[in-house]
């Protein structure tokens, strides 16, 4: 199986982390209508944007919407700061 597909077998959907582009809140007119459709336990939408795909993930809270949204923020640029280090020692 390769990167950014479904194994059959687990029924997961598999993403390199590499691949993670960006986490926001989609506009308050359209998250108002998507709270409309969505779950009643779950009704914070996000969306996570990779190479491939973008997810529209939900939580069940404001507050862990945003506890959500700043973990993958750190992570997306901890990972940029770590590729950055990377290649400058590569060059040397």
């Amino acid at each position: 199986m390769s990167n950014g597909e479904i194994d059959k077998d687990k029924d997961v959907y598999k993403i390199r982390f590499s691949e993670v582009l960006s986490i926001t809140k989609p506009i308050e007119s359209v998250q108002a209508q998507l709270v409309k459709e969505c779950s009643k336990k779950f009704q914070w939408p996000f969306y996570l944007k990779t190479e491939k795909r973008n997810f529209e993930l939900y939580a069940p809270s404001e507050l862990e919407r945003q506890i959500w949204m700043a973990g993958f923020d750190y992570l997306l640029k901890c990972g940029k700061a770590i590729k950055k280090i990377l290649s400058e020692r590569d060059a040397k």
